[in-house]
């Protein structure tokens, strides 16, 4: 009886063993998957991290939410119809080429006032102009209030009898026809209120 029970003891102690063992495994290999997850993402054979973004000069990956586009009734910027932008540069054409001929004009009244005198043509010129611009001021309706001759240039000045009729005859002194063959300017501002009359200056330029 003896021999017996020590057999059947040796057994359960070797079948309680055997359970030990097991489940002191199974601790360490859940103590291991445990220090694995904490270490993060696993390393290549290179021995650095796995990339997590693209290599440079690649798009971009969006890993974000989207933002949310903006809803159809959201007021935007107010849009530009292409005729609208059309007449805008148009207008704005017209002002710059305005000042650039009031400037150059300017610039030739300047000229005249420095410029010396041809004793030889400038009277002849001056007799001249003075009779056909009179001829024509009586037809269309204007004044001439001054005329001088210099070099090869001469300078009027011209009043008309009202702003409409200024506007609507100014050119036909620049188209009229003159023995003194010269290109032909006329450039002033149109009067208002009280003063109905409108002043212009008129060059004649670059004389034969």
């Amino acid at each position: 009886m003896s021999m017996l029970k020590a057999s059947l003891l040796a057994f359960a102690a070797a079948i309680l063993g055997a359970a030990l063992m097991l489940g002191l495994g199974r601790a360490r290999a859940a103590s291991a998957e445990q220090k694995t997850a904490a270490q993060g993402p696993r390393r290549g054979s290179s021995g650095s991290r796995e990339h997590t973004s693209p290599p440079r000069g690649g798009d971009l990956h969006k890993t974000a939410a989207a933002s949310p586009s903006s809803p159809a009734s959201a007021p935007g910027p107010e849009r530009t119809s292409p005729r609208s932008l059309a007449r805008t540069a148009s207008a704005l054409d017209d002002e710059e080429a305005t000042a650039l001929a009031e400037a150059r004009f300017e610039a030739k009244l300047r000229a005249f006032e420095g410029a010396p005198e041809d004793h030889d043509w400038a009277p002849r010129a001056t007799v001249a102009l003075k009779s056909e611009l009179g001829t024509l001021s009586e037809k269309v309706g204007f004044e001439v209030e001054s005329l001088a001759c210099k070099s090869k240039m001469c300078v009027a000045n011209v009043r008309w009898d009202s702003a409409a009729n200024a506007m609507r005859n100014n050119q036909r002194i620049a188209e009229a026809w003159y023995s003194v063959n010269c290109a032909v300017e006329v450039m002033g501002g149109l009067g208002g209120g009280e003063d109905k009359g409108s002043s212009m200056s008129v060059i004649f330029s670059k004389c034969l």
